[in-house]
């Protein structure tokens, strides 16, 4: 569930059944969730597209299935809309419940249901729609903190370009990757809809499809748009818990820190990918890597790659630049073989607020029991196919934008 926003889908024909679903949606409310239900609608307001963006934007959505409901129009269209973008986003939580007399037998045979196909999805029985509050809240599970997550941050940021391309456009990208168009009705929000709907489905595709993305774009967005696209989707293929470390790590100041990962495409693409995700979305980091340098003075080597790359932001004096900036500094050593515990340790005094990132290559071995004392391990580990698959689909995304 991407985010708390849940979505009621009824149909109530007396005012004790407007009474019964409103008393349910205060209740979930009450929980910590942010209900969607027509009856909130300010006047003035365009219903349909209201509706159309609530469906779209939802993380959960509760179906009421009563006599009345089984009997509506736009009920049944409201469930083959959510079942669509259920096969899109398998995020989104879908809550059938059947109240009001209708039971879990009598809706399998029914009509509706050989056409909606909803047996796959946990169905509740209660006799009202207020009844059905816990085991509905047992579904959805806790809700999320009131900060908007990551992920909808970040969906929202793919979707701002592409809201104000053309129908036509959208319906090609569709087809391109194997995406039926939505089975709603175009109105004034349509193409924020479809734009969002296109976020969540590049998120759930990661940067091992990204290349497909970028193909399927065409020439809707420019190239700087679509690199930046690549670059967002290249941070979410890193696995939430890995990054949250490497953010963690740097907050230790003033003593500094040390992290071990392994890859194999440290320098280029996983460490870049690692801290756009830990710091997402800010910008108030710097990575400098060191490149090569084995040898008998690595440690010299290592002392001016830093100072090197801390003059492109303070060329009169990196030293003091070091000491003060405000921002994470974080220094990759892509190779363990590169300096041993003792070096790291005086690198470490002698850069008293830096990150320094150390590559292991394929392994993550427990490198505390070789000496390197206040070391964190970034678990879960780097998967090597995925780091391949992803690095690939990046290279050859960015390959397609150059012919563009």
């Amino acid at each position: 569930m991407m985010n708390n926003i849940v979505f009621l889908s009824h149909s109530s024909k007396t005012q004790a059944a407007l009474d019964d679903v409103e008393e349910l949606g205060r209740v979930l409310d009450q929980q910590g969730f942010q209900v969607r239900l027509d009856r909130r609608i300010q006047a003035g307001v365009d219903w349909n597209a209201e509706i159309d963006l609530w469906m779209n934007e939802c993380g959960a959505a509760v179906i009421l299935f009563s006599p009345d409901a089984l009997k509506s129009d736009w009920v049944f269209t409201e469930s083959r809309i959510l079942q669509w973008r259920r096969r899109f986003d398998p995020q989104l939580k879908l809550v059938p419940v059947m109240i009001s007399g209708v039971t879990k037998e009598t809706f399998l045979k029914s009509e509706r249901h050989d056409l909606l196909r909803l047996d796959d999805l946990q169905i509740i029985e209660e006799a009202t729609a207020a009844g059905s509050a816990t085991r509905i809240r047992e579904v959805l599970g806790s809700p999320l903190p009131s900060k908007q997550s990551v992920l909808d941050e970040v969906a929202d940021e793919i979707a701002e370009p592409l809201s104000s391309i053309s129908e036509l456009a959208f319906k090609r990208i569709f087809q391109r990757l194997g995406m039926d168009l939505p089975p709603w009705r175009p109105g004034s929000q349509h193409g924020t809809a479809l734009a969002r709907t296109l976020a969540r489905r590049f998120l759930i595709m990661h940067v091992h499809k990204v290349d497909h993305i970028v193909d399927a774009l065409g020439i809707v967005l420019g190239a700087e748009k679509k690199a930046h696209l690549c670059n967002l989707l290249s941070a979410f293929w890193v696995r939430e818990e890995a990054a949250d470390l490497l953010a963690a790590a740097t907050r230790k100041s003033p003593t500094c820190w040390s992290v071990a990962i392994n890859g194999a495409h440290l320098q280029r693409f996983t460490v870049n990918a690692y801290v756009r995700r830990a710091f997402y979305p800010t910008s108030r980091w710097h990575l400098i890597p060191v490149e090569g340098g084995a040898g008998t003075d690595t440690l010299r080597h290592i002392e001016e790659s830093i100072l090197e790359g801390a003059r492109r932001y303070n060329a009169h004096n990196p030293d003091k630049w070091l000491r003060q900036t405000e921002n994470a500094v974080l220094v990759l050593l892509p190779d363990r073989n590169m300096i041993d515990c003792q070096g790291l340790a005086q690198l470490r005094k002698r850069f008293s607020r830096m990150t320094f990132i150390l590559g292991t290559g394929e392994t993550l071995p427990d490198l505390t029991a070789e000496g390197y004392t206040e070391l964190l391990h970034l678990q879960p580990a780097v998967d090597l196919d995925d780091e391949d698959k992803a690095q690939r689909a990046f290279d050859d995304a960015l390959a397609l934008i150059a012919k563009n």
